[in-house]
């Protein structure tokens, strides 16, 4: 293959890493693999061979906003490749959305969060505050009230105990997400957890929209709860 991408985006999420390059208008996803330990480095190492000689890395990172953290990775990563940039997962979604332009992105994975500009260059975020402090509306969200309205009367201990003990008990919580979304459609309880998880996200654009001014803004939607059409169509549809 040609090593001929001017950028390459990385983008280190909760449970994946992906990079994608970029040429002009062009885009190739060059990689994915699940997220563990040093896995951006690896992918890092993977991909740098594939910029042309003016061409740059730039990485977002979940779970990253101050400056201090952003620094600190850059330095760890530069050491693999030094034409790179570090900065928030949910930033990276709206350089890839907007070309840094208006817009606003909600993002609804493992974890949820809004990021949007205006005009004039105002920047606003609602959310992101991570499994115990936020995430409203995302996948652990909805795999956590799941577990406690409806799989926990049902006596499935053994499943929950697997969940419990898991290394990553916040990746299971938001696994439980795609059962939830299944049962979804027969109605009930689940029906109305997704319902309130909409409504949460939702509100999530609502709050940058009102600290940008109120005006209407372009809107893009990503994560993995929208990979799902049924989830996706619902969201727009109310």
């Amino acid at each position: 293959m040609a090593k001929n991408f001017s950028r390459i985006w990385v983008d280190a999420g909760g449970t994946h890493v992906r990079a994608i390059g970029q040429s002009g208008a062009r885009r190739v996803r060059l990689l994915d693999m699940p997220a563990a330990a040093r896995a951006v480095e690896t992918a890092v190492r993977r991909v740098k061979g594939r910029l042309d000689h003016t061409g740059d890395i730039v990485v977002g990172m979940r779970g990253v906003w101050a400056v201090a953290e952003t620094s600190a990775w850059r330095n760890r990563l530069r050491k693999i490749e030094k034409r790179l940039s570090v900065m928030s997962d949910i930033e990276l979604a709206h350089a890839m959305s907007f070309d840094d332009g208006v817009g606003i992105v909600l993002n609804a994975g493992t974890g949820s969060i809004a990021f949007g500009r205006n005009a004039a260059g105002k920047t606003a975020r609602a959310g992101g505050l991570g499994p115990f402090l936020g995430d409203e509306g995302s996948a652990f969200w909805i795999g956590k009230e799941y577990i406690r309205r409806v799989e926990r009367h049902d006596r499935n201990f053994s499943t929950l105990r697997k969940i419990a003990v898991s290394p990553s008990p916040v990746a299971a919580i938001a696994a439980r997400a795609k059962i939830a979304l299944k049962a979804a459609g027969r109605g009930g309880e689940a029906k109305k957890i997704i319902r309130e998880a909409q409504s949460a996200l939702r509100a999530l654009v609502a709050s940058v929209q009102k600290q940008l001014g109120g005006k209407k803004l372009p809107l893009e939607l990503k994560g993995g709860l929208f990979e799902s059409a049924s989830f996706r169509k619902t969201f727009n549809k109310r």
